[in-house]
């Protein structure tokens, strides 16, 4: 079996899980006997479809078909349900009830708690927006609980940007079968800053896990005291070298998927003094929570 089926099936478990939990919740509907029992299995799907749009990016889709309209669906499902319950007094000490209304309370908690535990704002590094051409959106961005770059301290406010289209999708058809399906691969990358590059590396090959070189083909730049990386690019398109000065603007290569990368994508983070840096970018207003698009002429 191929890396990238591995990664095809694995990416594929998250999508399963939703649509059994969606199934789940549509049949307590249905089977609700007393008012408290439909809310729980309600509350059910809620706190599923929390945790799916936070989490489950880049792509918000399962199997190429967007959450939204499904959701919609499964929406208008459970409310023509509602007519068939004759007890709504009843059922809020059963333990559907009870089990829909824990996992809201946890999936709310998790959305705010991401929040709080987020890269402070005083160690804000301003940048410019490092790529343009599409629709992107932070597949990976600020909170512990939303990024999974947080065991590396370093990376604990990393972004990682994809382009997506009108679906949410991060590639063409229901199933990626090479890099060139994926709409960010062979992006222009520029510096997000005047800067001298520090080190890159470039030579290895796209689509191939590389846990051992984490980073792939990359520039790391120095701009007084921070430095800032820019990591998985394509093979062969580093236009830098170490010791060069660049200007912000100026194109360092093209999005690729080299190193530990399951999908092409831009990966960038910054750090000052063995402390990670808070990614802002003056032309484009806002945090960059996962999830979040930029639309970029």
């Amino acid at each position: 079996m191929s890396t990238r089926t591995r990664l095809l099936l694995l990416s594929s478990i998250p999508d399963v899980m939703w649509l059994v939990v969606a199934v789940v919740a549509v049949a307590g509907c249905w089977t609700a006997r007393a008012g408290g029992e439909w809310v729980g299995s309600l509350l059910l799907m809620f706190a599923t479809w929390l945790f799916v749009y936070v989490f489950a990016v880049p792509s918000a889709t399962t199997f190429g078909i967007p959450y939204v309209p499904i959701s919609a669906v499964l929406v208008a499902v459970d409310a023509v349900s509602a007519v068939r319950i004759d007890n709504w007094t009843g059922g809020f000490d059963s333990r559907g009830f009870s089990y829909g209304a824990v996992l809201a309370v946890c999936a709310v908690a998790a959305a705010l708690a991401s929040r709080a535990l987020a890269v402070r704002d005083s160690t804000a590094l301003r940048l410019r927006f490092p790529v343009g051409g599409g629709r992107w959106e932070a597949a990976a961005g600020e909170g512990r609980f939303f990024n999974h770059h947080w065991v590396a301290p370093l990376q604990r406010a990393a972004l990682d940007l994809v382009v997506v289209d009108r679906r949410g999708s991060s590639h063409r058809g229901v199933l990626a079968r090479r890099d060139e399906d994926y709409y960010a691969f062979g992006s222009p990358v520029h510096s997000p800053v005047d800067a001298e590059v520090v080190r890159c590396g470039d030579g290895l090959n796209d689509g191939a896990l590389n846990p051992a070189k984490p980073a792939g083909n990359h520039v790391v730049l120095g701009a007084g005291s921070e430095e800032i990386l820019i990591a998985h690019l394509k093979k062969g398109s580093v236009t830098v070298t170490a010791g060069q000065a660049v200007k912000a603007g100026q194109l360092l290569g093209v999005v690729g998927n080299s190193g530990n990368s399951a999908e092409p994508h831009l990966h960038i983070h910054a750090q000052r003094d063995g402390r990670p840096l808070r990614l802002v970018f003056s032309d484009v207003p806002g945090r960059m929570w996962p999830g979040r698009r930029v639309a970029r002429p």
